[in-house]
């Protein structure tokens, strides 16, 4: 299977990551409680996939390389969606965003769009660890060729502005990724972020 950003792989054997003698504490407490991790942006090392640990809080990230051969599970965002994983949903507690991606993929379903949830929300509904909270942001990653068309994304925009929850809504292209915000904003030029940094384009 090919791996993609934002995909999420389980791992049978975290000490298998490139640096795992140097993993802090909270990331093997992370890990241990749910041994997933994501593909992050940057480039293959041979077979050494750059994946990401995430923590309690934003502020518990670690960027780490993971051989191939380690991996025991793929989900990607756009499986979430086709799913529709969101019905095993806690109902009291994220009834809010429930309603928003059932909403949401009926919107993509009509314009014929592959999507997914990302972020704390796609984690969640991967793993099964509580992630969210109730007023936790909520990322979507939509993907389009490029260039993009301005008119469904701006109908993307604003369908998003009806719902009481923040949505950051990312456009993964095959040239990279630029904030769905960013790019309906921008007049002129966009930055976009690639396997090899933020690159500006004209649009």
């Amino acid at each position: 299977m090919e791996l993609d950003v934002h995909y999420l792989l389980k791992i049978h054997d975290f000490s298998e990551l490139t640096d795992s003698e140097l993993i802090p504490e909270w990331a093997v407490a992370a890990l241990q409680r749910a041994p997933w991790v994501v593909v992050r942006r940057g480039h293959w090392i041979i077979d050494l996939i750059p994946v990401g640990i995430r923590g309690a809080n934003r502020s518990q990230r670690l960027a780490s390389y993971l051989p191939r051969n380690c991996i025991v599970d793929v989900v990607s965002p756009e499986q979430l969606a086709m799913t529709k994983s969101w019905n095993s949903m806690d109902c009291a507690r994220l009834a809010h965003i429930r309603e928003m991606l059932e909403q949401s993929s009926q919107l993509y379903d009509s314009l014929n769009i592959r999507w997914g949830p990302i972020g704390s929300l796609g984690f969640e509904l991967t793993t099964g660890a509580p992630t969210l909270h109730a007023t936790s942001d909520i990322d979507l990653i939509i993907y389009s060729q490029y260039p993009i068309c301005r008119e469904t994304m701006q109908q993307i925009y604003h369908f998003n502005k009806q719902f009481d929850i923040k949505l950051d809504v990312i456009i993964e292209t095959n040239i990279g990724a630029v904030s769905l915000s960013e790019y309906i904003h921008s007049r002129s030029s966009v930055l976009f972020k690639t396997h090899n940094g933020p690159k500006l384009e004209y649009i």
